[in-house]
């Protein structure tokens, strides 16, 4: 067995094993005992043996494990039903088993549970299990459905790439790597000329700046300039074959890509250049998460809420920075984009921003 065939099964029992866990909190603690780069690593040794797809699909299915287990549970057939009316009752026997599943998973034990209540319930919970999994092989028997909650494959994420270029940022013990996926051509690989340990001191440096009582202007414009010569620039040179100048990109970042202003990056010097005056940045966990925000906006057939919160200045901390303007005005500028209905808008201002909205005070 290789390397990448070993990244591939663990990978696959531990969604297997997460699945058999009885709470989200139970899932939680089973994660700490598997190491928290096992999907960068498994990604980049794909990389290293040239399959770019394989490398997508490991990232994937590697990150956020719990929430997609939660996903798989909420999952809605709606367009089964509707293609075929005789599937109800399967359609039914999932969701009933869906919905126990996930409501047992939502309920942790309590200190005093007793050891005889702990195991039925997880009997209980795996028995369920069993069913949900009967029902969800016999979904998979029905023409177009064959794939139905399995791991993405790459020509399903690579929708997510629909309304512009996804740039995925690998940051592993053995290659920092980019992977811009575009949604016809194939994915372009970049390795990128920084290593783990050159990009945790980046990382670093740039905490250790926002932590101080006051921000130095020149730090960060030192971490930004390193960060576009080792990490954004080689990807702009890219996409400036792909995209227009201004086009929506989005970043996909993982392990301590996440710690990075990757929008900020520039060269920070009179004519230089600036990724904000190339591309409009936008950020997603992952490709799957881009794909159901889509779909789901798509279908939206009941009222939902949407609170936006404005603090120009910091209250209660000890940091100071200069206020932002025009804070109403970008509030205001984003309720305008948002669709009415269904969407409910609440705007939360100044000290109030401090408090969930809802509560006293928040006003909307």
């Amino acid at each position: 067995m290789s390397a990448l065939d070993a990244y591939t099964k663990t990978l696959h029992l531990l969604d297997y094993h997460i699945s058999a866990t009885t709470s989200v909190l139970s899932q939680h603690q089973t994660q700490k005992h598997f190491p928290p780069d096992l999907a960068v690593n498994a990604a980049s040794c794909a990389l290293r043996q040239g399959d770019t797809y394989h490398a997508v699909e490991l990232l994937e299915q590697g990150r956020a494990l719990h929430w997609t287990q939660i996903a798989h549970f909420r999952t809605s057939l709606e367009h089964l039903y509707s293609e075929d009316p005789s599937k109800e009752a399967l359609v039914r026997q999932f969701q009933n088993l869906s919905t126990l599943l996930n409501r047992r998973a939502e309920v942790p034990f309590a200190h005093d549970t007793s050891r005889i209540e702990v195991e039925a319930r997880e009997w209980h919970y795996r028995n369920l299990l069993r069913q949900w999994n009967k029902v969800v092989g016999e979904i998979r028997t029905i023409k177009g459905f064959s794939r139905f909650l399995l791991p993405p494959m790459f020509a399903d994420l690579q929708e997510a790439a629909c309304k512009g270029p996804i740039i995925v940022l690998v940051a592993s013990t053995f290659s920092c790597d980019a992977i811009i996926v575009l949604h016809v051509q194939p994915p372009i690989h970049l390795q990128l000329n920084i290593t783990l340990e050159e990009l945790n001191n980046l990382v670093s440096q740039h905490h250790k700046n926002n932590q101080h009582p006051e921000p130095g202007y020149k730090v960060f414009v030192e971490v930004m300039r390193k960060l576009w010569k080792r990490v954004i620039f080689p990807v702009v040179q890219q996409l400036k074959g792909c995209v227009e100048k201004h086009s929506r990109i989005w970043w996909c970042p993982t392990s301590l890509f996440t710690a990075l202003p990757l929008h900020c990056a520039g060269e920070y010097k009179h004519g230089g250049q600036m990724l904000s005056k190339l591309f409009v940045s936008s950020y997603t966990p992952s490709l799957s998460a881009l794909i159901r925000a889509r779909t789901r906006n798509a279908n939206l057939t009941q009222e939902i809420t949407f609170a936006a919160i404005g603090q120009a200045t910091h209250t209660d901390t000890p940091v100071k920075a200069p206020a932002l303007y025009y804070i109403d005005c970008e509030l205001d500028d984003i309720e305008k984009l948002l669709p009415i209905p269904p969407m409910m808008f609440t705007k939360v201002m100044g000290s109030r921003g401090n408090k969930r909205p809802g509560t006293p005070n928040a006003s909307g």
